[in-house]
């Protein structure tokens, strides 16, 4: 459906065999970690707060995601949070 209204949206401005492709989104966030360890994902350089501050929050919905999913997978977190 999203893939659908896209090309209509950007019709003219697309390529033709535009499409979205969301391979993360039926993963639980501790899936992704555990993918991302498998590619060597530098998750020091990653960013997931929605505050934009200087460091993670540590408090928002996706800090608290983010702290959890790392937890789950076993996964040193080498984020930096303000609280």
């Amino acid at each position: 459906m999203m893939s659908k209204t896209a090309k209509i949206a950007t019709q003219g401005f697309s390529v033709p065999d535009f499409e979205i492709v969301a391979p993360f989104v039926n993963m639980s966030k501790a899936d992704i970690v555990d993918l991302g360890e498998d590619y060597n994902v530098p998750w020091a350089r990653t960013w997931s707060c929605y505050k934009g501050d200087m460091w993670h929050c540590g408090k928002c919905g996706t800090c608290v995601e983010r702290k959890e999913a790392f937890a789950l997978a076993g996964v040193d977190d080498p984020t930096t949070y303000s609280v």
